[in-house]
């Protein structure tokens, strides 16, 4: 699967028949990602998810991450450029201990 063109990964998406809004809070909290993380946590296609996220610098939860998570891994393993970011990365990440990472940014608190 190309998922640089190719979004039909979206189809088996968990979130795909959730009300799409709570995926994109005014304010990341723990109460207000609560909801959409545990829709993440049901979903077989989370690495076509953080790819599409990573490489397009989408805003929102997507992959059981914030948009503050993923520039912090852009930042810390992928010398800030979203192009080194590839599917077998995102297989890694969400392997990893990602989610330990802070939901907020400084300007959100």
């Amino acid at each position: 699967m190309n998922t640089d063109t190719d979004q039909s990964w979206a189809y088996h998406a968990a979130c795909k028949k959730a009300d799409l809004n709570i995926f994109f809070p005014t304010r990341f909290t723990k109460n207000t990602v609560r909801i959409p993380f545990a829709i993440c946590d049901t979903c077989s296609v989370q690495p076509e998810c953080l790819f599409q996220a990573m490489t397009t610098s989408s805003v929102g939860i997507w992959a059981k991450t914030t948009d503050h998570q993923r520039s912090q891994i852009i930042s810390k393993y992928f010398d800030n450029n979203p192009k080194n970011f590839t599917l077998e990365n995102a297989y890694e990440t969400l392997n990893n201990d990602c989610y330990s990472l802070s939901i907020n940014s400084k300007s959100i608190l």
